[in-house]
């Protein structure tokens, strides 16, 4: 099975979206250390792009990355493209953000 991988923005994007989390709704059951829980979901989420491939149509779009696939998770959407080795997570933006802007 090919591997996920997250792209640099995409690192930086869930860097945004943990910070944002934790600042915004702190979870005073959260072990210190620890990723929010909507942040582990989305990585779950994004490690599941192989499986999510095999059973579902994502919507695509081209943009400077050519030809990604999307889906919802939350208020985000996961932004991905398959390789011959892997799968690589270009971007996570959430919903009102300008896609356009950051992907073509």
């Amino acid at each position: 099975m090919k591997r996920v991988i997250f792209l640099l923005d995409a690192q930086d994007s869930l860097d945004e979206i943990t910070r944002y989390t934790e600042d915004n709704w702190p979870d005073p059951d959260q072990e210190a250390g620890t990723l929010p829980k909507y942040v582990v979901s989305i990585i779950n989420a994004c490690n599941d792009i192989p499986r999510r491939v095999t059973f579902l149509t994502d919507a695509a779009r081209n943009t400077k990355y050519g030809i990604v696939r999307y889906f919802r998770r939350g208020r985000h959407i996961i932004f991905y493209r398959e390789t011959e080795e892997s799968f690589e997570v270009i971007q996570i933006l959430h919903e009102r953000m300008n896609f356009a802007a950051y992907l073509d």
